[in-house]
């Protein structure tokens, strides 16, 4: 754009010189002050909008600073519970720990007292059987005596 503002310019320049000369050039060059007099109003209804744009630019800066801090605070907010989360399921799980260790020892205690129970009774079922039999051929020997 700087090189066709030269060139309007240069073209002025030639205006002005020729403009001495004759009427019909001061009338070209009033409609090329109107021209630039209208590029003026054009310009300055672009710097309102881009004041506008500015504007709302900050406005949408100032917003974006409120929710970065929002976010920010939840962030801190998420990483306690996080934490806090983490011990939680850190102290249940020695808590689990601990019950299943004992669990198991006095699954084991009572496994080993019921095999024991299982042995006694084993053994007790053996000398009935045994007592048993013996009873049972006393039996016969008293019936085929008598």
């Amino acid at each position: 754009m700087p090189d066709r503002f030269d060139d309007i310019e240069r073209q002025i320049e030639i205006l002005s010189a020729t403009v001495a000369k004759s009427d019909a050039v001061d009338q070209k060059f009033a409609g090329v002050e109107q021209k630039f007099a209208s590029v003026d109003q054009r310009f300055d209804r672009v710097d309102q909008r881009f004041d506008s744009v500015d504007q709302r630019f900050d406005s949408v800066d100032h917003r974006f600073d409120g929710l970065s801090r929002k976010i920010d605070v939840l962030h801190e907010a998420t990483q306690g519970d996080i934490r806090l989360l983490a011990e939680l399921i850190g102290s249940t799980n020695e808590r689990m720990d601990r019950g299943f260790a004992e669990l198991r020892a006095d699954l084991r205690e009572r496994t080993a007292f019921l095999q024991t129970v299982l042995q006694t009774q084993n053994s007790a079922i053996g000398e009935l059987k045994q007592t048993d039999a013996d009873h049972e051929r006393r039996i016969v020997v008293l019936e085929t005596d008598s």
